[in-house]
């Protein structure tokens, strides 16, 4: 947040923080984005007898007001917002029950969605951009030739430590996936941890389930059910989710949510029945930015109970596409504590077929 000519000094930062939920993206009933604010206020002047200072949301042109609650310095956490691009701003306000703003404005800041301006506008806000101290050690994102972005947008960086896979010891080479037909009643052991590749010429840590990567097909009939232990080496907590498969809300791999996330070292059994045909995939629900991207992911292929429901193919392959940030130094790091893009990940300049950067039919 940047302070106006009455906020003198002060200074303050907006965290959105994730609100759990059964989706990845948390949204209203009506389609809004939903965040939880934690704003951290710094150098706010002693306000005069009988005013407090006020946090409000906004959107843009101020047709929507939300006031968030009192506010004073240090860390504070206030009302969630519900709105797609909007405004923050701490004001004074003499009035405890005020619905809008009315007093003066000390402080103001945008949410990153409202960030489309002329250009002109952030390159005179260029020279306020400071990075913040326990950001240091990121490194540009790659950008496409001749497509620059603007100076102030390449000069933020994010308010995390960049973070990348790191091992004590030497890992093993990624294997390509095999398939792994499971019969009703079968029991699956799936091991995530650290495998070993050279692409775009770096030597990279990434991860994999049985030192394959992607993680074995899984390949199964309409209406079995299996048992799948899963067992993490992997140097932070991770789950197993089932995407798109109808199965006990226990087993669905949402830690905080359907189970508790798997601990390193620690272990989780599901059980997973497929009561659908249709061709699906499994990964992790935690750190999906880093995990995900990393390779800690498999397809299933659930054949339909009756035989005759497709034609005879001469051939079949099982294909899961990727893409990985790489630059000049390797690839872009991750937030150590949060997701510095997407939950769910970044756009690459590396794609990836079953893991690899080439995959040929023959």
């Amino acid at each position: 947040m940047t302070a106006t000519e009455r906020g003198g000094a002060a200074s303050g930062v907006v965290a959105l923080e994730y609100i759990p939920g059964p989706f990845t993206v948390p949204i209203t009933v009506d389609g809004h984005y939903r965040y939880a604010p934690g704003i951290t206020l710094r150098g706010l002047p002693r306000p005069p007898t009988g005013t407090r200072f006020v946090a409000w949301a906004a959107t843009p042109n101020l047709d929507v007001i939300q006031r968030l609650g009192v506010v004073t310095n240090g860390v504070n956490e206030v009302g969630e917002i519900a709105l797609d691009r909007f405004l923050v701003l701490i004001s004074a306000e003499a009035g405890l029950v005020s619905t809008e703003p009315r007093g003066p404005v000390l402080l103001r800041g945008e949410s990153p969605s409202n960030r489309m301006r002329p250009p002109d506008l952030y390159q005179l806000s260029l020279g306020a951009v400071m990075p913040p101290a326990e950001s240091s050690g990121w490194h540009g994102v790659p950008m496409t030739p001749n497509i620059p972005m603007l100076p102030s947008e390449m000069a933020l960086t994010p308010a995390t430590a960049p973070w990348l896979p790191r091992t004590d010891g030497a890992i093993g080479e990624a294997r390509p996936p095999k398939p792994r037909t499971l019969r009703d009643g079968d029991t699956l052991e799936l091991v995530a941890e650290p495998v070993h590749r050279t692409i775009a010429g770096h030597h990279l840590v990434m991860y994999g389930f049985n030192g394959a990567q992607p993680g074995p097909l899984i390949v199964t009939t309409q209406g079995a059910r299996v048992t799948v232990r899963l067992t993490n080496h992997l140097e932070q907590p991770t789950s197993i989710h089932w995407h798109g498969v109808r199965l006990d809300n226990r087993f669905d791999g949402v830690p905080g949510i359907t189970q508790p996330a798997v601990a390193p070292g620690g272990t989780f059994i599901y059980t997973v029945q497929f009561p659908d045909a249709g061709i699906y995939w499994y990964h992790p629900h935690l750190r999906e930015d880093i995990q995900q991207d990393l390779g800690l992911y498999g397809n299933i292929l659930v054949r339909a109970a009756g035989a005759d429901r497709y034609g005879p193919v001469n051939r079949e392959e099982t294909l899961i596409l990727d893409d990985l940030l790489i630059g000049d130094d390797g690839p872009v790091a991750y937030g150590r504590d949060t997701p510095t893009h997407a939950l769910m990940g970044r756009f690459g300049n590396v794609m990836l077929v079953n893991g690899a950067p080439r995959w040929s039919a023959r």
